[in-house]
């Protein structure tokens, strides 16, 4: 054995592949270990690894979508302590949406209050932001998975407040090519044709994607055939 395949193991050793896959995802990697399960059941299809790589990745994409509707706890905090300040204090919510905009003159307790006001927001931003991410990567991750479950969770993300969880549902959708998303897909095209000219288009690549492989000879949809298997 060389020294390289001591070290990481023989990259044509399924079980090799199987070990680094679960030690990445012991590591927190699932993206990781989800590229070497798929490795394993493209290459060794047949062997007791695959079963068990087929296992490890349903698993992943059930996480991946309980991702997919992942709400922070610490936006909804930060969201409910400002409604109430702003709700108590209406003249200083009108000075923070205007914070650096006039110049009257302020005590230090109103300085102080805008500051808090302010830091929140700004906190309320960056878990909105992490809200997001992790919303849109299960999309994104989700249009690899090609399993049956995974298809109406991705039509729910479709109405999602993110524009950037819509347009990889969308892209994630038409990966996959299920009939099921016809419609959803259609409807997305028409109602954010105000909100997010981005967003439309990807709907209508994805929406193509599908009506093309629903014309093919002999073809049930990804999903679908992967629930026959």
């Amino acid at each position: 054995m060389s020294i390289f395949s001591k070290l990481f193991g023989n990259p044509d050793d399924p079980r090799a592949l199987l070990r680094k896959a679960k030690k990445s995802e012991r590591h927190g990697d699932r993206l990781a270990a989800l590229k070497l399960y798929k490795d394993i059941l493209e290459r060794f299809p047949t062997s007791l690894e695959a079963r068990q790589a087929k296992t490890e990745e349903i698993e992943i994409a059930k996480q991946l979508v309980k991702n997919l509707t992942y709400r922070s706890q610490v936006a909804a905090t930060l969201a409910a302590e400002i409604d109430r300040f702003e709700e108590a204090n209406p003249i200083l919510a009108a000075l923070g949406d205007a914070w650096g905009g006039i110049g009257l003159g302020r005590s230090e307790q109103t300085f102080a209050a805008l500051d808090r006001l302010s830091e929140k927001k700004r906190e309320l931003k960056q878990e909105c932001e992490r809200e997001c991410r992790i919303r849109a990567e299960a999309a994104l991750k989700l249009g690899e998975l090609h399993y049956p479950f995974v298809v109406e969770p991705l039509i729910t993300a479709l109405k999602d407040k993110y524009r950037e969880v819509r347009s990889n549902a969308a892209s994630a959708l038409g990966s996959i090519g299920d009939k099921r998303a016809v419609e959803p897909l259609t409807r997305l095209t028409q109602e954010d044709f105000e909100k997010n000219q981005g967003v439309r288009e990807v709907a209508l690549q994805a929406l193509e994607a599908v009506k093309k492989l629903e014309k093919e000879p002999g073809n049930v949809g990804k999903s679908e055939a992967l629930s026959t298997n």
